[in-house]
């Protein structure tokens, strides 16, 4: 998570009576002590920092979209030290903080492009503020920039969520029109007139410059080009998708209803700045300009190729505090942007209220509102070209999964890449081994096509034909697409209805179909589930899915040569949030007992002498085995893993090799007592519906707990009795 402060058009002044912002009806106190915009800003980052600091929250950055002072006054630039400094421990290092210039920060009817037109503004560079580049200063015309010594106007989150570019659309702003060169000799003339003190002359000619001042907006060809060159020279780590946000002064949409009557309302190259948005994947736009907060999704297909689909953005336009207002807008915003994939999880934004001098805020009373920006995910379609892309839209959107709209479908264009766990997969219990290794044996578990003891059924069997499903439909889909490429009947189901609906207590499959279709030359694969817990079981099947589709790709190829991998897409019914693996994924100690001998490993040691294992080794490998699927804190969204076959296995070995050993009959008694009480305890919770298992698992939890510290105490104390012998 990172924290972004978003402030604009603060217009510093201080005993200014531009700057108050009470109704003053009478004049009987003194300007220094009326509420002003100055003081109210002050109050409030004071507040806020405090607030911050209280919440244990760091601000990333900071970033001012312009009009820091009012009409070019060098004195507005002085002020902007001291109202951040109210933040206080909360503020974060100066070149963390990025401001762009806005129409008021430049000196009037400068020339563009020049040095002097930004003498005020290139003050907060000796600060060491960072800031947008100023054509004529660092940029050429060809957006060159022509000094290295100056920092980039580019701030990457601390935690990669986002990239932030800061962009001069102020350029032009505040210029004086030049006048036909046919009336050069008569003004002239004119202001001779004015200068021999002529007062209506002056007049005329001062009315004359201010209707030929202009206040366009507009974004140079210089900026564009090297802003592309900055966003695309950000680095994008391997394992997150950075927010690209752009930050200027001015607008890009109108942010109110009410009409303003003035030239250049908007950027006047408007269409050339939002297609070079969209061309450079731009996520969010800031601004301000407009003295109003607001934030609205934007929807924009480029001019040069209209067929391409629109690119989604989400616009912010920052409030600030007004003056001859009845009310007390907000100071700013604070966006909270969160990866690993923030286009799709959305920004969250709370507005900064306007506080009073020793005003208190409390960080859990913001009001956060999540402002998604791609409508495809609010639609409830997830597409990337890898199984990591696609994973990580899922995980950004992992507490959103009841507001989105369902089925949710998830789409791998490359299908292949599912046949490994994504690189963000939460972290495994150290039982688990390798994270190579932990799904490769998970993927391979339900893809078993034989007769196992330790679970009811694998997808596996249900698809191959084995046990209780004696149709190869896999076989079949292959057939179907070797005879007809065109084919839609390559399809194989995981149901068994006599069974399935024999019993609501019975195991039931989330995995409901899968279909093979040809389209092209790619084999594409299509899988529908009637419930998933995505975080964690998603990948595992995805992982099942792939397999299956390169063993039909491999089988299908040999009528069918040129035919490719093709993607993956899953529609999902029910997707579900979970914070632990899952029950779909079996406990190790269930996964070594399918053969008895597997769990010889376990028991060996206590019992036979002569073997060279230490006890320290013995309780670690018995520890390692329990804690691999002890119950979580809160309930795996898709149920608890609870072994029965292994532990009840253990329980018969100890039995045996104790008979044989002749050793410790009272101990291995009262241990495999206790392991066949787990097992009955971990086969009833298993069996309770879902209402029942979440008023039962409490006390399941508790005597989970009970009896594992039994059983590895029991362990101890058979091998120190052992080592003593």
């Amino acid at each position: 998570m990172a924290l972004l402060l978003h402030l604009s058009d603060l217009h510093l002044a201080r005993d200014n009576s531009a700057d108050v912002i009470g109704d003053s009806k009478w004049d009987v106190i003194n300007l220094g002590d009326q509420q002003t915009r100055f003081g109210v800003i002050q109050d409030s980052l004071r507040a806020l920092g405090q607030c911050l600091l209280y919440a244990h929250k760091e601000l990333d950055s900071i970033v001012i979209t312009g009009d820091i002072t009012v009409k070019g006054e060098p004195a507005g630039f002085a002020l902007l030290e001291e109202i951040l400094d109210g933040l206080g421990e909360a503020l974060p290092p100066r070149d963390r903080i990025l401001i762009v210039p806005g129409n008021h920060d430049v000196v009037r009817d400068s020339k563009s492009s020049r040095r002097e037109r930004y003498e005020g503004f290139l003050e907060l560079r000796t600060l060491g503020y960072r800031t947008a580049y100023l054509e004529g200063v660092d940029l050429d015309r060809e957006g060159t920039v022509l000094s290295r010594t100056v920092p980039e106007p580019l701030l990457t989150a601390q935690d990669n969520s986002f990239v932030l570019l800061g962009l001069n659309s102020a350029n032009h702003s505040a210029s004086g029109a030049n006048p036909e060169e046919v009336l050069a000799p008569h003004l002239r003339e004119l202001r001779e007139s004015a200068a021999s003190g002529n007062k209506a002359v002056e007049a005329l000619l001062d009315a004359w410059e201010s209707r030929g001042r202009t206040d366009i907006a507009r974004l140079d060809r210089a900026q564009l080009v090297a802003g592309h060159r900055l966003l695309h020279s950000a680095p994008t780590p391997s394992d997150s998708t950075p927010l690209r946000v752009v930050a200027l002064h001015h607008q890009v949409l109108p942010v109110a209803v009410t009409e303003e009557i003035k030239p250049f309302e908007h950027l006047s190259n408007l269409a050339e700045f939002r297609d070079w948005l969209v061309d450079n994947k731009v996520d969010a736009v800031l601004h301000g300009h407009k003295h109003e907060g607001r934030v609205m999704s934007d929807r924009h297909t480029v001019h040069h190729d209209p067929s391409d689909n629109a690119h989604e953005m989400l616009l912010v336009s920052a409030p600030t505090i007004q003056t001859g207002a009845n009310r007390r807008d907000p100071v700013g915003y604070l966006l909270d942007i969160e990866g690993p994939a923030p286009r799709y999880s959305g920004i969250s934004i709370a507005e900064v209220p306007a506080m009073e001098g020793g005003g208190v805020l409390a960080f859990a009373d913001f009001t956060w509102i999540r402002q998604p920006i791609d409508t495809e995910v609010r639609n409830g379609v997830l597409e990337g070209q890898t199984v990591d892309e696609v994973y990580r839209q899922l995980i950004a959107l992992r507490t959103q999964y009841g507001e989105i709209k369902k089925p949710l479908i998830c789409r791998i264009v490359d299908g292949g890449s599912a046949d490994r766990l994504p690189s963000d997969y939460p972290a495994l219990p150290l039982s688990a081994g390798s994270r190579s290794d932990w799904f490769n044996t998970t993927v391979g578990w339900w893809q078993q096509r034989r007769e196992l003891k330790a679970a009811p059924f694998t997808h596996g069997q249900r698809l191959f034909g084995t046990g209780s499903a004696p149709i190869n439909q896999i076989d079949h889909a292959v057939d179907a697409l070797k005879d007809d490429g065109e084919s839609s009947r390559a399809v194989a189901v995981l149901l068994e209805p006599r069974r399935d609906f024999a019993d609501e207590r019975a195991d039931f499959p989330a995995f409901v179909l899968v279909q093979f279709v040809i389209r092209g030359d790619a084999l594409d694969v299509v899988a529908y589930f009637r419930k998933q817990e995505m975080p964690h079981w998603w990948p595992i099947n995805m992982g099942e899915i792939a397999r299956l589709q390169r063993e039909v790709l491999s089988s299908v190829k040999k009528k069918r040569k040129s035919l490719r991998v093709g993607s993956i897409t899953t529609i999902t019914a029910m997707p579900v949030n979970g914070t632990a693996i899952p029950k779909v994924a079996v406990p190790v100690i269930d996964q070594e007992a399918e053969d008895p001998d597997g769990v010889l490993h376990f028991v060996l040691p206590l019992f036979v002498a002569g073997l060279d294992s230490a006890a320290a080794d013995v309780e670690a490998q018995w520890k390692a085995v329990f804690d691999d699927w002890q119950p979580a804190a809160e309930a795996p969204a898709d149920g608890d893993r609870a072994p029965r076959l292994g532990l009840a296995v253990l329980a018969g070995q100890v039995e045996l090799l104790q008979e044989l050993s002749g050793r410790d009959p009272h101990l291995a008694d009262d241990l495999a007592a206790e392991l066949t009480s787990l097992a009955s305890v971990n086969k009833n919770f298993v069996m309770l519906t879902d209402k029942q298992a979440l008023e039962e698992r409490p006390q399941w939890v508790k005597s989970v707990a009970r009896s594992s510290k039994k059983i590895l105490e029991l362990v101890h104390e058979i091998l120190a009795r052992r080592d003593l012998s």
